[in-house]
């Protein structure tokens, strides 16, 4: 695990990194696991630049926006039906989203 957590640390922008702390705090405070997917997960595999950051929670992303909009973020679509915020986070390009993973009762 180490170093897959070492490649993300060092590829990853300064803004991509508060970005993530950011929703990280967010998915903690709301008592939720995260996990980075998507495209950055393969821009980290490949090489090439990580462009946007995708991230899934086990639960009710829709949970997560008003302590993200509390630490700056700015959410351009909340979608009850599928549960995901897509979001402007500081420093990054209007891209992020935050889907809802299915989770067992």
């Amino acid at each position: 695990m180490a170093d897959y957590i070492y490649t993300l640390e060092t590829r990853l922008s300064p803004d991509q990194q508060k970005a993530v702390t950011l929703v990280q705090d967010a998915a903690k405070v709301a008592d939720m696991n995260l996990y980075l997917t998507g495209g950055a997960i393969r821009d980290i595999i490949t090489g090439f630049p990580i462009r946007d950051l995708d991230f899934t929670v086990q639960g009710n992303a829709l949970k997560l926006q008003k302590e993200l909009e509390r630490a700056g973020a700015v959410v351009g679509d909340a979608d009850d039906e599928t549960k995901s915020l897509l979001l402007t986070l500081p420093g990054m390009q209007p891209s992020s989203r935050i889907f809802a993973a299915a989770t067992s009762p």
